[in-house]
């Protein structure tokens, strides 16, 4: 039977596919985004606001199947906007995760390119792959 699902369709349909494969514990599904920017301080409209604003990112990784959630903060003072950033927190979640359990992992992303596709992030779940023995 040919599939007449459009692309997106049909991407909501994978995910929920792996969502209830997690639900019954035949994998691990994570998700993972950036979320909103928050400016530091908080200030409204004064000359201050230009002169001391501070950029903070939430990075976040959600399990599907149980909603357990890591929200990674930092700012723009130590680090840079970088893919080696984010695919450090995703390794780190990873491997929390695959402490509690050896299941092949499935994870989800926008298609934001510096937080992944990119050959930072694939070597990173690559070398993660390889020494836990594990498929992500």
């Amino acid at each position: 039977m040919k599939n007449t699902l459009k692309g997106s369709a049909r991407n909501r349909n994978e995910k929920q596919k792996d969502k209830d494969a997690a639900k019954e514990e035949i994998c691990d599904t994570v998700c993972s985004d950036l979320m909103a920017v928050e400016c530091i301080p908080n200030i409204r409209a004064s000359s201050a606001y230009y002169k001391l604003k501070l950029t903070a990112h939430n990075f976040t990784v959600c399990n599907l199947a149980t909603h357990d959630a890591m929200a990674y903060w930092f700012d723009e003072s130590d680090c840079s906007m970088s893919a080696s950033i984010f695919a450090s927190c995703l390794v780190d979640y990873l491997s929390e995760l695959l402490n509690q359990s050896l299941k092949t992992i499935i994870v989800y992303s926008d298609g934001c390119g510096y937080q992944n596709q990119n050959s930072i992030l694939s070597n990173a779940l690559l070398h993660l792959s390889v020494v836990r023995k594990v498929t992500i």
